[in-house]
Order: structure tokens, then sequence, then C-alpha cells
């Protein structure tokens, strides 16, 4: 593979910081460890609020899946967790409350069921 296909180059990170400057990249690094190397979620992320309804509504809903089995989906493979814990009830419903919705690896929302 050649050079700086794929984001792989050492020259990546000096192309970012000449681009958008010193601040942006250390923005952006510190983003990248948070979520791929620590796991964390992302201290700035969407805010919903939704009536209670199934964990599969929600996430159709707040836009993380096209339908309902997309979401259903997700969630038999292991793709979502609810406050940091994996689901696996996709017919399981949300009650009252806050929580950390996570689709994926990239998703995050904080959703409010009232």
């Amino acid at each position: 593979m050649p050079p700086g296909v794929g984001g792989t180059s050492a020259t990546s990170p000096a192309l970012f910081h000449r681009a958008c400057g010193a601040a942006a990249a250390e923005r952006a690094a510190a983003h990248f460890d948070k979520l791929f190397k620590s796991k964390e979620a992302p201290t700035e992320r969407p805010a919903f609020t939704h009536p209670s309804a199934k964990l599969t509504v929600v996430l159709r809903d707040v836009g993380f899946a096209r339908s309902a089995s997309e979401a259903r989906r997700m969630i038999q493979q292991g793709g979502v967790q609810v406050d940091g814990a994996k689901t696996t009830d996709p017919d399981g419903e949300l009650a009252r409350g806050r929580y950390v919705l996570e689709y994926g690896k990239l998703k995050f929302a904080d959703v409010t069921i009232t």
C-alpha cells in the first residue's frame, strides 16, 4: 500500500496539524484515544427526549437505525449498549429515566425517557 493511504502513514498527523492547527490536532487525537483506546463515550453527544417505548423504536426514532428491524438486528448482534452494558433483548422497553445509548462503535446519545 502506498504511503499515506488509509491514514497509516506517519505523516498523516503532521498533515492534519498543518491543515487544521495544533489545537484541533490535539483535540482530534484525544477524541480518538477516548473512543478507541479507552472505549469511553464522548462527553459531547446529542440529547433526545422520547416517550416510554421499545428500545428498537427509540433507536429508530433518534436516527440510529433506519428501521425497527435494523435496530433489532443490531441488538441481536450485540452492537447496542445502554448505560455501558450490552443489551441483547430487542423487545426490551426503556422505562422512565436517562440513558446513554451506544449504537455500533461511533453513535452515542443521551436519551431521556418520559
